[in-house]
């Protein structure tokens, strides 16, 4: 089982089967039950998001730099 990351979703506990759910195609951290509380939690979970994958994208660009 997973859990939605929507607060808002209307699964009880915001949890469904894992292999259901959606994840966010820019981070992939981020799971969700459904498309529509995929876009509900857009607004809050874009301000982590791209910070999450810069600081990935950083990571690696270093990583290649050294070898």
């Amino acid at each position: 089982m997973g859990l939605c990351l929507n607060l808002s979703c209307s699964l009880p506990d915001r949890t469904a089967e894992r292999s259901k759910m959606l994840s966010c195609t820019r981070c992939r951290r981020a799971n969700y039950c459904s498309r529509e509380c995929q876009k509900a939690a857009w607004p809050l979970h874009k301000q982590n998001c791209g910070i999450r994958t810069g600081r990935l994208d950083e990571l690696l660009s270093r990583q290649i730099e050294e070898k």
